[in-house]
């Protein structure tokens, strides 16, 4: 399956659907299907990584995201949410580099730049 394709019975909009509706366990059911369709697929791990995350499941959500980035090291935003799910675990250097890491890719990424002010690793700009 090409990078960025989802097959055609896994639509990668239904999730977003179902978890604005507050139906997080349809969405992250949703993802766990998309995955098993495209296991290779980024974005299924980075979404049912951020379904996780609001869930409170932040080991379940650091997983999902690290199989995000074996797939696609150039993920701005698992690498962001990553950060966020050390953060909630307690590794703030872990953290620190995930938040730095989603600034290089994506310079000026508001919720990175914020997270590293907030860690105090930035200082605010004037």
């Amino acid at each position: 399956m090409p990078q960025g394709r989802y097959p055609e019975n896994a639509c990668p909009v239904q999730p977003h659907c179902a978890a604005r509706g507050a139906r997080l366990d349809r969405a992250a059911a949703d993802y766990g299907e998309a995955i098993r369709l495209a296991p290779t697929d980024a974005r299924g791990w980075r979404n049912r990584g951020m379904i996780r995350l609001y869930r409170g499941d932040n080991k379940g959500g650091l997983a999902d995201y690290d199989k995000a980035l074996q797939y696609d090291p150039s993920d701005v935003f698992s690498w962001n949410n990553r950060g966020q799910a050390r953060l909630r675990l307690g590794d703030r250097q872990g953290a620190i580099a995930d938040f730095r890491k989603a600034l290089e890719l994506r310079p000026g990424l508001p919720s990175a730049h914020d997270a590293l002010q907030k860690l105090g690793v930035l200082t605010r700009e004037p």
